[in-house]
């Protein structure tokens, strides 16, 4: 399961529009970048050291790429060829929402770009701020990340490095999709928790079908998303601690899904069978951060993913 010299042996990308880290003593440069990254839900690691920690703990070794230079890929990318993209994409949709044609073949640009450029590099995976890049550029490519993950590629939304971590610890059990979202617990005294986000892999849609979307559903976002209907059944849910000495681990049945449909957001309604219990062990948000992202794969493979923590050196929380 795991090579023991090299442990997951992975490289991942973090596609950032300021530099993420500063050597020890440049303070300076921590509290520019600190304002420039002004969002209080993100929970991301941003020092050397942290990504030392990374490479050290996990064998995962984190490049970290500017951002302008994704983009002038992605504008470099051949019209005919992202025609090609958008339109195979249109035409596999289920339902497709007003006229996204040439938002679409913009997205299926940035699709290119970022496909070169993870092979090129060997990368696995990848995070970044969509919203930044849909204001900076004027194309939230969020749909280009789902048709990535559908090719098995891990993605973190809000360069949440520990959730692409933990994409990477339960791909190494079996590749397979994955959504990643923010945990819901305000049903948890009920036993149901629910993850919701934008970006989910259309391979999870119980036909395996996707619908077209303007983001939060109107055109002038620039973005299209896609609302994907989860199949009912056992399911995996996990999240590693800052600290990457545990992971919280918990199976559970989805029992209800929600495609918003004045949001761009997809939503798994999951039944836990101990409340009490995910409650204590699960990964709480650390201040300023608000909101702490899980991922969600099928099938119970708990046991297996505790396996691959042991293997690392990890202490696995199970509920």
């Amino acid at each position: 399961m795991l090579d023991p010299e090299k442990k997951l042996n992975k490289r991942v990308i973090v596609y950032a529009g300021e530099t993420m880290y500063v050597k020890p003593g440049e303070g300076d440069g921590w509290r520019e970048r600190q304002g420039a990254l002004n969002r209080d839900w993100l929970e991301y690691r941003n020092s050397q050291p942290d990504m030392a920690l990374v490479k050290e703990r996990l064998g995962v070794e984190v490049l970290v790429e500017d951002l302008d230079e994704l983009a002038r890929k992605a504008s470099g990318v051949d019209e005919e060829a992202a025609s090609v993209f958008a339109g195979k994409w249109l035409e596999g949709a289920r339902e497709i929402e007003g006229e996204p044609r040439e938002l679409m073949k913009e997205t299926a640009r940035w699709y290119v770009a970022l496909r070169r450029d993870l092979e090129e590099k060997k990368a696995a995976g990848f995070t970044t701020i969509c919203s930044r890049i849909g204001h900076r550029y004027g194309c939230n490519p969020c749909f280009a990340f789902m048709m990535l993950a559908d090719e098995g590629y891990g993605f973190s939304c809000g360069i949440d490095m520990n959730g692409l971590l933990t994409e990477l610890m339960l791909n190494s059990i079996e590749p397979g999709a994955m959504f990643q979202g923010n945990l819901m617990v305000q049903n948890l005294p009920e036993g149901r928790v629910s993850i919701h986000h934008c970006m989910a892999p259309y391979s999870m849609d119980f036909e395996k079908r996707f619908n077209v979307r303007y983001a939060h559903s109107k055109p002038e976002r620039k973005g299209l998303a896609s609302g994907v209907r989860f199949r009912k059944g056992p399911v995996t849910l996990a999240r590693l601690d800052m600290s990457l000495e545990s992971i919280h681990v918990s199976a559970g049945t989805l029992v209800d899904y929600v495609n918003y449909r004045d949001r761009c957001i997809n939503e798994a309604v999951i039944e836990v069978p101990s409340p009490e219990e995910f409650e204590r062990l699960r990964i709480k948000p650390r201040p300023p951060s608000r909101i702490c992202h899980y991922v969600m794969r099928y099938g119970d493979c708990t046991d297996a993913l505790c396996e691959v923590a042991e293997a690392l050196g990890m202490e696995c929380l199970k509920s």
